[in-house]
C-alpha cells in the first residue's frame, strides 16, 4: 500500500498479510478477511494517489493464480480546512 508520496510501510514488512506456498499440490491458501487502518498524517493539499493491491512474485504450475479482494474502503477526513 503506497499513496503517491511514498509506501506505507516500514520495511521490511511491507504488507497488511502475507501467504508463502506450500508446494505444487497444496490445498487453496487464503488469509481471509482482514481488517486494516492506517493514519495517513498530515498530506500537503494537491492531488494524491492512494494505491491498494497485491504481489505475487512466482507462478511455478500454470494452474496458479493469485486474487486480491478489497472491499468497503474508507477514505475519510478529519478536521477538513
Amino acid at each position: 500500500m503506497s499513496t503517491s508520496a511514498c509506501s506505507l510501510f516500514d520495511e521490511p514488512n511491507d504488507y497488511v498479510d502475507r501467504l508463502m506456498g506450500d508446494g505444487n499440490d497444496g490445498p487453496d491458501l487464503t488469509t481471509g478477511w482482514r481488517s486494516f487502518q492506517i493514519d495517513l498524517g498530515t498530506i500537503q493539499p494537491g492531488s494524491h494517489k492512494l494505491i491498494l493491491g497485491g504481489y505475487n512474485n512466482r507462478k511455478t504450475q500454470a494452474n496458479e493464480w493469485t486474487e486480491i479482494l478489497l472491499d468497503n474502503i474508507v477514505l475519510s477526513l478529519s478536521n477538513p480546512q
